[in-house]
């Protein structure tokens, strides 16, 4: 058997859909009737890779970088798009690696974080989604 077949990296840059729950009652979050959602990457992504490549190179060459700064870079690089996501505003913050930053760095948004890392780092979510061939 191949095993390189099973590879999860590249089902990883495919992404998945994250339904994002609410941190109090665990029921999934609707903004009116759409779900409020993240699609990410895989941990095992390139992206991620990178970032992690990235953060090590500035720090090797002297910038401090806080662990939640260097989690928050972590989870803008798996995040590809996302529906329903405000941030101190019910208008929907547009997708994009600044905001991404901005919103897993926000004090009030911690429990995504604990959403969005363990659901990228899920391989099942993503070897599902996996090319067959």
């Amino acid at each position: 058997m191949d095993l390189i077949k099973l590879s999860p990296r590249k089902a990883a840059d495919g992404g998945a859909v994250l339904h994002l729950k609410d941190p109090a009652t665990g029921e999934e979050l609707f903004d009116g009737d759409k779900p409020v959602t993240i699609t990410v990457k895989g941990a095992d992504s390139e992206a991620v890779q990178e970032a992690r490549r990235d953060v090590e190179r500035r720090r090797v060459s002297g910038e401090e970088i806080s662990e939640a700064e260097a989690g928050a870079e972590f989870l803008a690089a798996v995040t590809m798009d996302w529906q329903g996501i405000g941030l101190g505003s019910t208008k929907s913050l547009k997708c994009n690696k600044e905001n991404a930053k901005r919103l897993f760095l926000h004090p009030d948004a911690e429990w995504i974080c604990g959403q969005v890392g363990p659901f990228s780092r899920d391989r099942r979510n993503f070897v599902k989604n996996r090319p067959s061939g």
